[in-house]
């Protein structure tokens, strides 16, 4: 019942923030047009990669910390963890920040509105850090929604009303002004999460001392970041290797498409992030039975969702990327690719929160970092040979390949099977060895 109220709280909140994106992007699209969408959506995909690197792991760390130190009532450490990550990652995105902007001023044959847009990304890159890092700390608390809402919905929210008043005072514009208006929605969203964490203190009072453990931190916090990061570069790859081997226009077209698709994706964030913290607690206690119970739920609750968005989906892509323009409608056939492969994907179940969040995120990685590489070596031959189309079917089959990977890899490390795959494919998969390799130890 947790669950299920929970998911569906979320589930709207998502609903809503799909909405709102889903319009941001059509009004954006339309105002700057083919081209000019084009690079600000190349330069946010450079961003969100970035901003990975910034973060370099420390939101699934502390969303995992936070779970199992509170299950513990280990508040020294707590203490410790919650400081240790917000000076590391400030620190590190700010010098990302500068150092992309040292590179950027340098190169004298990039377009100069380009060169502005990653400019004004690079403001955004610490904004979009922080506000990942402390949303990690709501959701390890359990408060998914007041964690998700600043983002999902004040960000884009910021961002809608002053395209909005620009365009009420006939104002031209251009990416790195609509750039500069995702900073200041960055620092809207970032300066309300931090206000309800104030609100919503993690630690008892009076705080304790902290204790410090940075070593063990940032060696689990970086095979995270790895893993988070192979996944995203998975996921992103495609738009960066488009807007090289073809256009940044093509890569804006192929985005669109992306974001469109991903709305599938929405029931399994929606769950996942309730999901993720109660995998980390069941699991520090020892409760497998629990464990079990919600990975069953869960891919049962985000198969369902997917397919209730997915099949509408697939039969109006193309009315739904017309919106965007008609430029954008070239899209639809890469947008049901990946859309086919998310509805897959929700089959196999949470495989990879249940590593990261049991203490095997060393095993994502692996499968994550060799899809992640596999993808790339094959969107070199296909994206020149098949164009977007070639990058949404290799994206799908790697991501594909590397979910049933971890699924295999959860069973032998946790002992918890994926429920909806077919028997046949359960033993082929099950562990030769008879049992978990945690079992003895207790995880």
């Amino acid at each position: 019942m947790r669950l299920a109220r929970g998911g569906g709280s979320v589930m709207a909140l998502n609903v809503a923030g799909m909405a709102q994106a889903l319009l941001l992007q059509i009004v954006l699209a339309r105002l700057l047009g083919h081209e000019g969408y084009g690079h600000f959506a190349y330069v946010m995909a450079w961003i969100n990669i970035l901003v990975y690197v910034a973060v370099m792991g420390h939101d699934m760390l502390m969303m995992r910390n936070v779970a199992a130190h509170q299950a513990r009532q280990e508040w020294a450490l707590l203490a410790g963890v919650l400081r240790h990550a917000a000076v590391l990652v400030g620190a590190l995105s700010i010098g990302i920040s500068a150092l992309g902007a040292f590179l950027i001023s340098r190169q004298p044959g990039i377009p100069a509105e380009l060169g502005a847009t990653f400019l004004a990304g690079f403001v955004v890159l610490p904004l979009l850090a922080m506000l990942r890092l402390n949303a990690a700390v709501l959701y390890g608390q359990g408060q998914v929604v007041l964690g998700t809402a600043p983002e999902r919905l004040g960000r884009d929210a910021v961002v809608l009303l002053l395209v909005g008043a620009a365009t009420g005072l006939s104002l031209t514009l251009t990416p790195p002004a609509v750039m500069g208006f995702v900073a200041l929605g960055g620092a809207s969203a970032l300066t309300l999460i931090l206000y309800l964490r104030r609100r919503l203190a993690v630690l008892p009072a009076p705080a304790p001392r902290a204790v410090f453990r940075r070593r063990d931190w940032i060696a689990s916090a970086f095979v995270l970041g790895l893993t988070g990061g192979s996944q995203l570069l998975l996921q992103r790859s495609d738009v960066l290797m488009i807007g090289w081997l073809m256009t940044a226009a093509d890569a804006g077209v192929y985005v669109v498409a992306c974001n469109v698709a991903e709305l599938v994706l929405f029931p399994y964030l929606a769950v996942g992030a309730i999901v993720a913290p109660s995998f980390a607690a069941h699991y520090a206690r020892g409760e497998r039975t629990e464990l079990a119970a919600f990975m069953r739920t869960t891919t049962l609750m985000t198969l369902a969702g997917s397919l209730v968005i997915g099949i509408p989906l697939i039969v109006l892509a193309p009315w739904i990327l017309g919106l965007f323009g008609s430029e954008f409608v070239d899209g639809a056939g890469a947008a049901r690719i990946l859309m086919v492969g998310i509805c897959l994907r929700t089959v196999i179940g949470p495989s990879h929160l249940m590593l990261t969040m049991t203490g095997h995120e060393q095993q994502a990685m692996r499968a994550l970092g060799c899809a992640a590489a596999a993808n790339v070596a094959l969107n070199l031959v296909m994206i020149p040979a098949f164009g977007i189309e070639g990058a949404a079917a290799m994206t799908t089959l790697s991501l594909l390949g590397s979910q049933i990977a971890m699924a295999a890899m959860a069973w032998q490390r946790v002992g918890i099977p994926p429920p909806l795959l077919p028997r046949r494919l359960l033993a082929a998969l099950a562990p030769r060895d008879g049992g978990p390799r945690d079992a003895e130890t207790g995880g």
